[in-house]
């Protein structure tokens, strides 16, 4: 297991070390995540998180309203058993390198994203076409359309061949922005955008599923009863949650990290940790324990 106490982790603990009347709270939640990048110190905001419940911004189970643009092709619906994440199906999204730019986007019913947890799944047959650059793909949302809109950028080196759970933090993760930047509280267009280099993604090789948002009470994990506890002689500290979602009902998705957070009013990342083997789940509703010795 990979741990780091965060920079902010560290200004917490001397706060509440040294001041009678500490201004931070103790680590009181923890948050699980498909993420796969190694923890840094510098670390603040959620990526890739998994969430209790969901509210669907559309479940990509039809191509109604789907739309594509640069190199992308029409949207193909997939109902293969064993090819989508959740519900009925996904999307096939197939393209052919000319521009360098692909791109599906969708009218969706103005939503209220403020503050929230977006998450969607990106399958990947192989990385080979896209760009090596900072927003090899990225989510983009607007109101109205794109004029004033806010990017959400992945690096190719983040994505894997395969599913990815790919998830933001919409108010604090803002990657660029278009014009003003979009109004969260009235999103009503999104789009999926890809770079690339060379090459065609066909068929099944590209594909997208199930994009959804999450409140911050839909992420945080309350530290089971009991929990942190503490061993002196050995230094070290233990803390346990359960993880209880319902994202997907194909394949084995892994919990790969957690991050330890604070009750404050903007919730500080205390710890991050990366699992040794990954967590998963064969059903419909996930119930794990999770534990940490190395706090």
């Amino acid at each position: 297991m990979a741990s780091i106490v965060t920079s902010n982790g560290k200004n917490a603990f001397l706060n509440r070390i040294f001041k009678t009347s500490p201004d931070n709270t103790v680590p009181s939640y923890f948050v699980a995540s498909y993420n796969l990048t190694a923890p840094a110190g510098g670390d603040d905001v959620l990526k890739d998180v998994i969430s209790k419940s969901q509210t669907t911004i559309d479940a990509m189970d039809a191509i109604t309203g789907w739309t594509q643009s640069g190199d992308a092709s029409a949207p193909i619906l997939n109902t293969t058993t064993g090819e989508f994440r959740e519900g009925s199906g996904c999307l096939n999204l197939p393209l052919t390198h000319s521009t360098g730019t692909s791109a599906w986007e969708k009218t969706i019913t103005s939503t209220d994203l403020e503050n929230n947890f977006v998450s969607l799944f990106i399958y990947l047959d192989n990385k080979t076409a896209l760009s090596n650059v900072v927003d090899a793909f990225a989510l983009v949302i607007g109101t109205s359309g794109f004029t004033n809109s806010n990017e959400y950028h992945v690096s190719k080196n983040r994505l894997n061949s395969g599913w990815n759970h790919l998830g933001f933090d919409i108010s604090n993760d803002i990657s660029a922005t278009n014009g003003s930047g979009a109004t969260l509280t009235t999103i009503d267009r999104i789009k999926l955008q890809f770079k690339t280099l060379s090459g065609s993604y066909s068929t099944n090789q590209l594909r997208a599923d199930y994009i959804s948002f999450s409140t911050e009470s839909e992420i945080l994990i309350t530290l089971s009863e009991g929990y942190p506890t503490f061993d002196t002689g050995l230094n070290k500290a233990t803390i346990r949650g359960v993880v209880e979602a319902t994202e997907m009902n194909e394949g084995t998705p892994d919990i790969n990290k957690f991050y330890i957070l604070n009750n404050d009013s903007s919730k500080l990342i205390i710890s991050e940790h990366t699992l040794s083997s990954s967590l998963s789940k064969t059903n419909k509703t996930r119930l794990t324990i999770t534990e940490d010795s190395n706090l």
